[in-house]
């Protein structure tokens, strides 16, 4: 590892703030956009979300962060047990709870950095302080302060591929698990179907 360097986090990624559209105007509601928030990061890849919202809610509100950019958690209740850490596969929009990292693509690898992230999340933990009412909070200058260790493009590119392999099988027999479940739902009298699950 001697030809590793270390850099801070804010050196390397831009790090967008989301926030919520009024949800008096209900033009900004129910449109083609994911809307993310706490409740949608429970998985490591984020193909939707529950809420979605318009492009005029867009920009009056909030902002859209490109597919391949990382979601990170930095305020909520859940801070304080987890931290969420998602990959999304398509354009979003998000809250005020949560943070878009966009890497600097001539200094680090997306996906390189979300598994790194992911790896260290135990630490990464120790930086939650308690704000009002007991709420979980990752202070952003806090966040640009984290120290990244990384080889060269060449190297993160590989380790990114090897364990995006990893995850993409596992989500593969996650989604086929949903689809035969939800088969195995809509048709609990044919004795054809039966319900699989998957382990790993």
């Amino acid at each position: 590892m001697s030809n590793w360097k270390k850099m801070q986090l804010g050196d390397c990624v831009q790090i967008l703030s989301g926030g919520t559209p009024s949800k008096v105007n209900k033009d900004y509601w129910n449109g083609d956009i994911p809307w993310v928030s706490a409740k949608d990061l429970k998985s490591f890849f984020l193909h939707d979300t529950q809420d979605h919202i318009s492009l005029e809610a867009v920009e009056n509100g909030t902002k859209i962060a490109p597919k391949g950019s990382i979601f990170v958690l930095v305020r909520g209740m859940t801070l304080h047990n987890d931290l969420p850490i998602a990959y999304p596969t398509r354009d979003m929009a998000f809250n005020q709870d949560v943070k878009a990292l966009i890497t600097n693509e001539n200094l680090i690898n997306n996906q390189y950095l979300i598994y790194w992230l992911l790896a260290h999340k135990l630490k990464l933990m120790r930086l939650v302080e308690s704000a009002s009412h007991g709420t979980g909070r990752i202070n952003t200058d806090v966040l640009k302060s984290i120290i990244i260790s990384c080889p060269d493009l060449e190297e993160q590119s590989k380790i990114a591929n090897l364990l995006g392999n990893f995850d993409r099988k596992i989500e593969n027999l996650r989604r086929q698990n949903e689809t035969l479940e939800a088969i195995a739902v809509s048709s609990p009298n044919d004795s054809k179907i039966q319900k699989t699950t998957w382990n790993w």
